[in-house]
């Protein structure tokens, strides 16, 4: 059995189809997901609800992206998110982080302790609930690193950085304070026959990367993997995927499906309840 750690499942190019999504899902051995809401987006909380109330694999997380904040300039209330959390199939809290990718450099420090403030409400009630915490950190290595270290001295709490995207000191960050990753369509653009430096690169940082620390996602609707790229994803891609993984790690596929499995259900305890 497989586990996507990481889709948005209530999106509604998936939401439409979704009975589809999870029959094909199944036969392609994926069997359990964990489907994110991301408060103040738009998207609504019903839809999300109701699938995890009609499809007993989909698990769920709740959080506020930190671009969410950026026009509204409102984060995340800690009584909100703390209730909204409670529910049996609630496994995680996030996802939530750093994101610099659209921001001016002009305007980094004033966005950064928005964002900042944001990130800090989820690990505070991440802490209180005892559930792990999906972090996303784009363009922001340096401010990712220093703050969740500076956190990690203050709050107890298991996390994933998802969608891990390459860098070897954020990458060592993780490790060095226990957290998994997440891996997801990403590391399967290199299978070409002209790979970019940026993606052989990528691949080494994958080889170091211990097996047991690694939880595979889709990210879905986003980040199809090859050959199925800029097509909508789903999770019944998760083992292209771990196809891929099995290759950079010198691991059969049955290998890759039983660790990261074992590591999915290690890191989000309540998926075993």
């Amino acid at each position: 059995m497989f586990i996507d750690s990481h889709c948005h499942l209530e999106d509604a190019s998936l939401n439409k189809d979704i009975e589809l999504i999870i029959e094909s899902s199944n036969k392609a051995g994926v069997n359990k997901f964990i489907s994110i809401h991301m408060l103040g987006s738009g998207s609504e909380i019903k839809v999300f609800r109701n699938q995890l109330d009609n499809f007993s694999g989909i698990y769920g997380s709740i959080g506020k992206h930190p671009d969410c904040i950026l026009e509204s300039k409102d984060i995340v209330k800690e009584e909100e998110l703390y209730k909204l959390s409670c529910g049996k199939k609630i496994v995680a809290i996030g996802e939530t982080g750093f994101d610099f990718y659209r921001t001016a450099l002009s305007d980094r420090s004033s966005v950064y302790e928005l964002q900042k403030a944001n990130f800090e409400t989820h690990i505070k009630v991440a802490s209180e609930l005892g559930l792990p915490l999906i972090l996303h950190s784009r363009d922001s290595d340096t401010e990712m690193i220093d703050f969740l270290t500076l956190m990690k001295g203050r709050y107890t709490f298991d996390f994933i950085l998802h969608c891990f995207c390459g860098g070897e000191a954020l990458k060592e960050m993780v490790l060095d304070l226990g957290g998994y990753i997440g891996l997801g369509g990403i590391i399967t653009f290199g299978n070409r026959k002209v790979k970019r430096e940026r993606e052989l690169l990528l691949e080494e940082d994958i080889r170091s990367i211990p097996i047991e620390r690694i939880c595979l996602e889709t990210d879905s609707p986003y980040l199809s993997p090859h050959p199925n790229r800029g097509k909508r994803n789903d999770p019944s891609s998760i083992p292209i995927i771990a196809k891929s993984l099995s290759i950079i790690h010198s691991k059969s596929l049955k290998e890759v499906e039983e660790i990261t499995t074992r590591n999915t259900e290690k890191l989000f305890k309540k998926l075993l309840d």
